[in-house]
């Protein structure tokens, strides 16, 4: 399990407030400033919850430290979902851009859950201006659960497909919405360059 000095380690790395991480791994705040401080002693599924956020914004640990991964992430189910919109966040509140293609705003709004998804809208929406988001969806769909802070394009239906791919950063996100959700990331920035490219086609 991690302890205090890695947590304040990963959230100075990230650059994140405690309501941020709190809120993130779903903790109070007032847990998240005694674990921190030494004042509370934490419980294992506290670390454990903090340890998983962490994990998922691009960290891992080791012999007490912690560092940021140069790994491939695989992301599973409700709880991955959430931890991938989170490594986005941590992404996209540096700026840049974030390009989704044959995105399927159903099915990214069950896995992650209203409630969280709500949150994540919101925070996207604060600092929309210093990054671009298109989403690619089949013409019809209507459900532009990211319309306050994106902008939206269709695709003819017989050439849209649910194999989203995702692009924000130097990663490139690939979806398979199955039985359990599964989403591989990889760290490309050549790969991610590229498949822009072929997005802004598709785009225009």
């Amino acid at each position: 399990m991690i302890d205090a000095k890695q947590i304040r380690a990963a959230r100075a790395l990230l650059n994140m407030s405690q309501k941020q991480v709190s809120e993130g791994a779903g903790l109070g705040m007032n847990t998240l400033s005694g674990i921190e401080s030494g004042d509370t002693v934490p419980s294992s599924e506290s670390l454990s919850k903090l340890e998983r956020f962490f994990l998922g914004c691009g960290l891992e640990f080791m012999d007490g430290g912690v560092r940021e991964s140069a790994a491939d992430k695989v992301y599973k189910g409700e709880f991955g979902m959430r931890q991938f919109f989170n490594a986005v966040y941590e992404v996209a509140r540096h700026g840049g851009e974030i390009a989704i293609f044959n995105g399927v705003p159903s099915l990214l709004l069950k896995w992650a859950g209203e409630e969280f998804y709500t949150m994540h809208a919101k925070r996207m929406e604060a600092i929309k201006s210093r990054m671009s988001v298109r989403v690619i969806i089949k013409e019809g769909d209507e459900n532009l659960i990211g319309a306050s802070f994106a902008a939206y394009k269709t695709i003819d239906a017989d050439k849209f497909h649910d194999k989203t791919f995702y692009i924000f950063g130097e990663f490139v996100a690939f979806f398979d919405f199955g039985d359990d959700l599964s989403i591989r990331v990889l760290k490309d920035k050549d790969l991610a360059e590229s498949m822009l490219v072929l997005f802004d086609y598709a785009w225009n």
